[in-house]
């Protein structure tokens, strides 16, 4: 048998990179935006700037850590997820999906087999 990360786990790890990414995008638009700006907001670019970096920060950290299976990182991953949600349109149908992954959850004691005929076929070679 061959341990495997569960595949909502994969999934579920893959959706916080790709919220990372896209609170990266929207940090870049914010930048650009508010370099056309001509008045002075530097405190709230810089302020707006270091959340976005936080955010980021968090949903690497929890795409990494759901592919353990642990109950503390499911919390983790529910606990960003619920903002994520607010974030109307994308977020809310992206937290959706995340929820739906979520309470679907398989622990880090899954043990999923793979390729039973190759494991079936190494076992008759070595008769």
């Amino acid at each position: 048998m061959v341990e495997e990360l569960p595949v909502k786990n994969k999934v579920l790890s893959w959706l916080h990179y790709i919220v990372a990414v896209i609170v990266v995008f929207d940090a870049v638009y914010i930048l650009n935006y508010s370099l056309d700006l001509s008045k002075d907001n530097s405190s709230y670019l810089i302020g707006s700037m270091v959340g976005k970096i936080i955010l980021i920060a968090l949903h690497i950290t929890a795409a990494k850590l759901v592919k353990n299976g642990r109950t503390k990182d499911r919390i983790f991953s529910f606990f960003l997820t619920l903002f994520v949600l607010s974030a109307f349109p994308i977020g809310t149908f992206m937290g959706v999906i995340m929820l739906n992954f979520i309470f679907k959850w398989q622990s880090e004691k899954t043990v999923v087999t793979t390729n039973i005929q190759s494991d079936w076929l190494g076992y008759i070679s070595q008769l």
